[in-house]
């Protein structure tokens, strides 16, 4: 028998399952013993989906965001097929091609990019801070541009716009200088622009394998930005007069990832990771508010995992950079007050009503009683914060969520579950609460109107 793989985050997550696991598989092997159906509609990294799967469970993963749905089509091996393919030599064969399509855009940012590599290899942070808030992006008011940027900066604004394909310049006239260094951004721009030009050239691919080169392309992203956190919320804010210090160090290791390079790794980690496509699991980019009884009835599930968000604090936001990436479709950005954002978010994300004070109610309430419809048991990951000063204010009181999971399946067949854990706050350690107790709890819903162990 084959050691279990220790699962893999393809990026940083807010509110990963990691220290979790063995209390959710717990809970679901009391419910559903010897393995079954589960739908996880907040898929997120997929740590979950990929432990249940290896614990035996056809998992059905779903997620509003579609990096988050590309990320379990990779590891849950959906749409791979009979034919073998060495994710390795298709990612080099992709950084090969990466390689050509950068070359005319080295010679159209030459005069930024010499300045960016030399601070780099001299580890001047302050050096590259100041080369990031000059370099020219779309979104600036500057007149310092060369025709030919000018012209790429359009192009881009069109195709945001009128939301069309466009890999070049996706990042490199967007986020370079903030999230991402000048040869970075460039560079991640050329892997998307490679994954689609050796798909439509008949190189080996099918949905698998180019989920998986996505997959690889978001987690070098990760691994490069220049963010609090590793997340795409906004980067790391400097400004004049401040302790720039950290931001410094901090920038010079950021700027310093090699993006070919992790997209390398990322490919030999999935080839570990994925699963084989025999399994017959799930991967849909869709919101939990459209699943319907009736489509959870077809696909045969049993219990449904659910991880919802609980604070204001949208989930897209801190992933709206990779939307970008794996959508190729440069972002229409957001403007206040005829700014940009800081965070430079696009207009129109999606706003998930568990993140609502009004909404999140009934959304736990349309969640559980689509569960139940369709007899199938559930599991409800819950953090509490029993702080009111912790700046994560959850959106429904826990006694709240479980009375109604309660109304759906019954006060008998509903119990609550304390883990000997912690939830990790999302602030820096020196804006914590000292006195922090924020638990995590399992709601757990059993169909069969018995209480769970």
């Amino acid at each position: 028998m084959s050691q279990p793989v220790a699962p893999w985050r393809p990026v940083q997550y807010l509110g990963s399952k990691l220290r979790t696991l063995e209390h959710i598989v717990d809970a679901l092997g009391g419910l559903q013993a010897g393995g079954g159906v589960v739908w996880e509609p907040f898929t997120g990294s997929t740590v979950v989906s990929q432990t249940l799967a290896q614990a035996g469970y056809t998992v059905c993963a779903g997620d509003a965001l579609y990096a988050s749905a590309t990320f379990a089509t990779a590891v849950l091996g959906v749409g791979r097929g009979d034919e073998t393919v060495s994710l390795p030599a298709l990612a080099c064969r992709i950084v090969d091609e990466a390689r050509r399509c950068l070359e005319p855009d080295l010679e159209l940012w030459a005069s930024w990019l010499t300045p960016e590599t030399k601070a780099v290899e001299d580890r001047d942070g302050l050096r590259l801070i100041k080369l990031g808030a000059e370099l020219p992006q779309r979104w600036r008011r500057s007149t310092g541009e060369d025709r030919g940027l000018r012209t790429i900066f359009e192009a881009v604004e069109v195709a945001a716009n009128e939301r069309r394909l466009s890999a070049r310049g996706l990042t490199s006239t967007t986020y370079a200088g903030t999230y991402f260094g000048l040869r970075q951004a460039l560079e991640l721009d050329t892997l998307r622009e490679a994954i689609d030009r050796l798909a439509t050239a008949g190189v080996p691919s099918n949905r698998w394998t180019r989920a998986c080169m996505l997959t690889a392309l978001a987690h070098a992203a990760s691994a490069a930005v220049f963010s609090p956190g590793k997340h795409f919320a906004q980067p790391h804010r400097v400004h004049d007069g401040k302790d720039l210090g950290f931001h410094a160090r901090r920038i010079v290791a950021d700027r310093s990832t090699p993006i070919y390079a992790k997209f390398l790794e990322a490919s030999t980690r999935l080839e570990e990771v994925a699963r084989g496509g025999e399994e017959n699991h799930r991967a849909e980019h869709e919101r939990v508010e459209q699943m319907s009884a009736d489509r959870l009835i077809d696909w045969g599930v049993d219990v449904v995992y659910a991880d919802p968000p609980y604070t204001a604090q949208q989930y897209s936001r801190f992933y709206h950079v990779l939307e970008t990436l794996m959508e190729s479709v440069p972002a229409k950005l957001q403007e206040v007050r005829g700014s940009v954002t800081r965070g430079l978010y696009p207009e129109g994300r999606y706003l998930s009503p568990f993140c609502s004070r009004v909404k999140a109610t009934p959304a736990i309430d349309a969640l559980a009683r689509t569960a139940a419809k369709a007899g199938a048991s559930l599991v409800v990951s819950y953090s509490d914060s029993m702080s009111d000063s912790t700046g994560n204010a959850r959106s429904i009181p826990l006694p709240t969520l479980v009375s109604t999971v309660e109304q759906a399946y019954g006060r008998s067949a509903v119990s609550v579950r304390r883990l000997p854990l912690r939830y990790r706050q999302f602030n820096h350690s020196s804006a914590g609460i000292s006195n922090r107790d924020d638990p995590e709890f399992l709601v757990v819903a059993n169909v069969g109107g018995l209480r769970a162990s």
